[in-house]
């Protein structure tokens, strides 16, 4: 999984690197870069999950349901805060706004 998402990063600053040094030009918002670095978020989402599924110990069931606590809360401030202007401006395309959204909420 982190090989997957490694190689994507290279990748995505490959394409960059040429845009910029052959081509000579700026590289457009939204181009095959944004994906090759956007896409391998799930894959390291998937690696940290199943590394921390390695550890084994007993904890009750109230432990398990501190995480997602925390994380719909920082999810509503990072929207709140964030990701809110970034939806409702109607300056960005459809793609634009989703690319947008992406990188606010995978970095």
């Amino acid at each position: 999984m982190l090989a997957i998402a490694v190689t994507s990063f290279v990748l995505g600053d490959s394409f960059l690197s040429y845009y910029e040094a052959v081509l000579h030009q700026d590289v457009p918002f939204t181009s095959i870069a944004d994906a090759l670095y956007l896409f391998p978020y799930p894959f390291y989402a998937v690696a940290v999950v199943r590394l921390a599924r390695g550890v084994r110990r007993q904890r009750p069931a109230e432990d398990s349901l501190d995480a997602p606590i925390v994380t719909i809360g920082a999810l509503a401030l990072l929207w709140h805060f964030l990701m809110h202007s970034y939806a409702r401006d109607n300056a960005l395309s459809v793609v634009e706004r989703v690319v947008t959204l992406a990188y606010r909420s995978w970095t």
